[in-house]
């Protein structure tokens, strides 16, 4: 593709027009709208993947990391309807749940993805510096969010954190 038809496709990418969207995730990880990423999967397109933004820097963001983190329920639904692995890892050892607690701001749909997370990812895992969802919440995160994750974490059975990283849970976080 050249310069300008380059161009062009990303100026109607950001305005929600594209109709190319595998290019866009390909590149950039992420859509604009719920309506790009359900033709996205219509046409067969990965829930799971990850874009070339975020393979090169090898941080290992998912489509559902970057939902959530920018705080779009809709899409997040979407995409753990398509069968997006919500126990998916990025470089930080971060799920997409713990990815909502990387700001302090009140995203308008961050409760709703908290509910939307919660039941189906694995509280257990910690990231790189040993924290969990939870200890994110305790940053960043509102009192109400914090309620609802301890109440979740005290419905889990703990799990033993000695084991090497990539043992029983290891298939679930791919």
């Amino acid at each position: 593709m050249n310069r300008i038809a380059s161009r062009v496709c990303v100026y109607l990418f950001l305005v929600g027009l594209c109709a190319s969207c595998s290019s866009h995730v390909k590149k950039y990880g992420r859509f604009r709208d719920v309506g790009s990423l359900e033709r996205y999967l219509a046409d067969g397109g990965d829930p799971n993947a990850i874009g070339e933004k975020y393979r090169k820097s090898r941080s290992n963001r998912t489509l559902l990391h970057n939902a959530a983190i920018y705080g779009d329920a809709n899409m997040v639904s979407v995409l753990l309807k398509a069968g997006a692995h919500p126990n998916a890892v990025d470089i930080g050892g971060w799920t997409p749940l713990m990815g909502l607690f990387t700001t302090r701001d009140e995203q308008e749909g961050r409760k709703e993805i908290l509910e939307s997370l919660l039941p189906v990812t694995d509280l257990s895992i910690h990231d790189v510096y040993g924290e969990n969802a939870l200890h994110l919440a305790r940053k960043n995160g509102t009192e109400a969010e914090i309620s609802l994750l301890e109440r979740a974490m005290l419905r889990t059975t703990p799990r033993s954190h000695d084991s090497p990283r990539g043992s029983e849970s290891d298939e679930g976080r791919k």
